[in-house]
């Protein structure tokens, strides 16, 4: 047991309700971080159940979604050997393996009774009475949304990527690259206006059908926009648009294409600690200030998972799917590109 503390609390509670007066009471490590809490167990002679353990450590708080809110919950480990006794939560079995077990409690506020019971075949009743202390209560559920909406991100990835080009006249190709990917977003006035930037280059080929050749495909973009307001958390849709550029560095092909894009972002909170998100882009090509005709554009689309760790870690999985086309004079170029990248969270 990492400390001790001594408080006198009045706490109401679970169903019709009961007062519970602390005159002493033991911790079971004083919360140190915004999601820890503390679990206080009454000394009073007939609330403790004898043989009942509780492992030591700071608990921490997590949170599940709920609707619209996040719902923060504790996950308390403990161990209770005599496999003859019923042990309950409340009116709930709590399930045990060898003796161990986890029970899961949602919290109430910033004090959360507990009452656990143990009764064993012969009717014999025992119970124990404690309570959950959580001082980052109020806070929680602004900082969970921020963990998973930081203001600021960067991700860095490596994938590969399946890419076929085309272009009359000209012999083409198709092979498989590994590419390097990074990308920004952050929040310009919270908590409707993002803007952001992603790049790419594949970075080595790792198989082509021709071996006469060396090709390399770069392309970066920028964009801004905003979520509309009506659309509530867990899902969240954002209208933005931008410039991009990219370009082939190869022998033919095309070369420092640019333009206007849309860029629509549907998102999906799954958890506390999960999201999915959407995109659709369409990418006119321009000359200058006009565009080429619709036949010249760039249309993609993809999906990333993004998992946030207890610890505010965040890696994402991405799959995106393009095809560009480009006609000049008489000439026809068309690429199509299939891509699967991990990503880490700066």
């Amino acid at each position: 047991m990492t400390g001790t503390r001594t408080f006198t609390s009045t706490i109401i509670g679970f169903g019709l309700g009961f007062s519970l007066l602390w005159t002493g009471a033991t911790a079971h490590a004083a919360p140190a971080e915004w999601n820890q809490a503390s679990l206080i167990r009454s000394e009073k002679p007939g609330e403790r159940v004898d043989g009942l353990i509780w492992a030591d450590g700071p608990i921490t708080v997590e949170a599940e979604i709920d609707g619209k809110s996040f719902q923060p919950v504790v996950r308390l480990k403990g161990t209770f050997s005599p496999e003859e006794w019923l042990l309950l939560h409340g009116e709930t079995e709590v399930p045990r393996k060898n003796g161990q077990f986890t029970l899961t409690v949602p919290l109430q506020g910033e004090i959360t009774p507990l009452r656990i019971y143990a009764i064993n075949p012969f009717g014999e009743l025992k119970n124990e009475k404690a309570a959950i202390v959580f001082s980052g209560w109020d806070g929680f559920g602004l900082k969970s949304r921020e963990r998973l909406n930081p203001k600021d991100s960067v991700f860095v990835g490596l994938g590969a990527s399946k890419i076929t080009f085309d272009q009359t006249k000209t012999r083409g190709f198709d092979g498989t690259f590994i590419t390097v990917k990074a990308a920004y977003q952050s929040t310009w006035k919270a908590p409707y206006l993002d803007y952001g930037f992603t790049g790419f280059v594949t970075a080595a080929s790792a198989g082509m059908n021709r071996e006469d050749i060396s090709v390399r495909f770069l392309g970066v973009n920028a964009r801004a926009g905003y979520a509309i307001a009506s659309i509530r958390e867990p899902w969240r849709l954002s209208l933005m648009g931008g410039v991009y550029y990219t370009t082939m560095i190869a022998p033919f092909g095309y070369k420092h294409v640019g333009g206007p894009m849309a860029y629509p972002v549907l998102r999906r909170v799954l958890s506390a600690h999960d999201t999915l998100s959407m995109y659709v882009k369409f990418s006119p090509i321009s000359d200058g200030l006009s565009v080429l005709g619709l036949e010249n554009r760039e249309l993609a689309a993809g999906t990333t998972w993004t998992h946030t760790t207890a610890g505010g870690s965040r890696f994402s999985l991405s799959f995106d799917a393009a095809e560009l086309s480009m006609t000049s004079a008489s000439i026809v170029a068309r690429s199509r590109s299939y891509s699967l990248s991990v990503s880490y969270g700066l």
